[in-house]
């Protein structure tokens, strides 16, 4: 048993708030001609790691400290390589690391047995008082089994992910940007363009509003009958939040696994 089991629930607390505040305080300027909008798989990455904190105290709080401290170096890189306007809000994992760390470093309250206690074991003959002590519970068995199926599938799927959205990125650079006109807006998510060619389609697009009726637009067009905005390229990055959460999960869980092996009880995780 793990001292104070309900305090990992503060680090759930502060990551819950580190969301809240991205989202609502972020700046998010619409897609648009002049302002396209990319793919942010580092931020993907950095975000995804206050979930897999949040998950990984649960499981073994020291392991959520190292997630914790990756998180903090990462916020930074991602808001200058993926240029999304964090500003103060990249010190935010500071806050989650602080209250990883102070949760991870609780102890069990020194015990003290009451007098009733003492006196009762000192009148049970000796050859009794084995007898007292609960047996250790057995060690799960399927613990280091799940840890690895969750470490690998989700190293796995991030690893799918970053390819993936990697080599449709290259595909988008190859394709032609070819002029088309907004023909109406379908759907609150969907709008009707016609290309320059002659072709007219539906497109999906993150809000029609965004593109009125009548605005020009491009769209990138190749051999493999892509059919992609320019302002809107593909973004898998998404997938990054829970493929990340699992290998993080995982990996929680074989630290504590080897920590029940060696003995070492100081974080009973």
């Amino acid at each position: 048993m793990r001292p104070h089991p309900r305090a990992d629930f503060y680090v759930v607390g502060v990551a819950v708030t580190i969301f809240a505040l991205i989202i609502f305080t972020t700046p998010d300027p619409p897609c648009s001609v002049a302002d396209a909008c990319d793919p942010e798989p580092v931020t993907s990455i950095a975000v995804s790691l206050v979930v897999a904190v949040a998950v990984m105290s649960f499981l073994h709080r020291w392991s959520a400290v190292a997630a914790a401290v990756v998180c903090v170096v990462m916020w930074p890189i991602a808001d200058r390589v993926d240029d999304v306007g964090m500003g103060w809000l990249v010190t935010l994992p500071l806050a989650l690391l602080a209250v990883t760390v102070a949760v991870a470093r609780l102890r069990f309250p020194p015990y003290s047995p009451s007098r009733d206690l003492l006196a009762f074991v000192s009148s049970v003959d000796a050859d009794v008082r084995p007898a007292l002590v609960a047996p250790a519970p057995p060690r799960a068995q399927a613990r280091p089994v799940l840890g690895t199926l969750l470490l690998a599938a989700g190293l796995a799927g991030a690893g799918w992910t970053l390819w993936h959205q990697a080599r449709v990125t290259a595909q988008e650079a190859s394709a032609r940007a070819v002029p088309a006109v907004v023909r109406e807006h379908r759907e609150d998510t969907v709008i009707g363009v016609d290309v320059a060619n002659g072709d007219s389609f539906y497109m999906e697009v993150l809000d029609a509003g965004d593109y009125p009726v009548g605005s020009r637009v491009e769209v990138l067009i190749d051999d493999t009958r892509m059919r992609q905005l320019r302002t809107e390229p593909y973004d898998i990055t998404i997938l990054l939040l829970p493929t990340i959460t699992a290998a993080g999960a995982g990996a929680a869980l074989l630290a504590a696994v080897r920590q029940s092996v060696t003995g070492d009880n100081a974080d009973r995780s």
